[in-house]
């Protein structure tokens, strides 16, 4: 049986995982979610709305300082929260009229 990183050992008892997992599976899954990720969001738009378009979109911004300098994702900016020597990242979410994710950035 393969034991999981302690930190991961949380996780992959609520995701009911047997077998565990490490922190570099972790990263290659979400490589490949990145990779991926517009052809998942085609598929399942596809399939909840066949080739109806919303009549209306709704958006939502926001944004996290981070602590350390190696995320790729983080970057400089006005920062909200107040927290000078920051970095940030910003997050937005588009859904349809319903309140359905369409898409997050």
């Amino acid at each position: 049986m393969f034991l999981p990183c302690c930190r991961w050992h949380a996780a992959a008892e609520i995701l009911g995982f047997k077998e565990g997992f490490c922190e570099d599976q972790l990263y290659e899954n979400l490589a490949w979610l990145t990779e991926n990720q517009q052809a998942i969001e085609n598929r399942l738009f596809e399939f909840r709305r066949g080739k109806r378009l919303p009549e209306l979109f709704l958006y939502d911004v926001t944004s996290s300082y981070l602590e350390g300098d190696h995320n790729v994702l983080a970057d400089w900016g006005y920062n909200r929260d107040k927290k000078r020597g920051k970095k940030q990242i910003v997050i937005g979410l588009l859904c349809d009229e319903s309140g359905e994710p369409v898409s997050i950035q």
